[in-house]
């Protein structure tokens, strides 16, 4: 299975995904688009809460609201959704 079909897969089938797009990382609070990266780590919301130095309930607070904005369902579609806005910045052409 190619990375692309186990995102898709990832963030629940094929042809358009949510949170997919130009604009979708603009949906996002510099603070959300820190947890987002955190939530890939793999970290609970206690541990990102100690890491960012806000309570528990802020931390899910943001989470409802990354997944509100993006149309993702679970904490393992955000941690999809970061490494495929990676991928494709990555992919993106450097402007010189």
């Amino acid at each position: 299975m190619r990375r692309q079909q186990a995102l898709a897969l990832a963030l629940g089938g094929n042809g358009a995904r949510p949170g997919e797009g130009a604009g979708t990382a603009k949906l996002l609070s510099k603070r959300e688009r820190d947890v987002a990266e955190l939530v890939v780590e793999g970290l609970t919301n206690r541990q990102i809460a100690a890491r960012i130095h806000v309570s528990v309930r802020t931390v899910e607070t943001h989470i409802r609201h990354i997944r509100t904005s993006l149309g993702l369902r679970s904490r393992a579609h955000i941690a999809a959704w970061v490494a495929h806005r990676q991928a494709a910045d990555l992919q993106a052409p450097n402007p010189s």
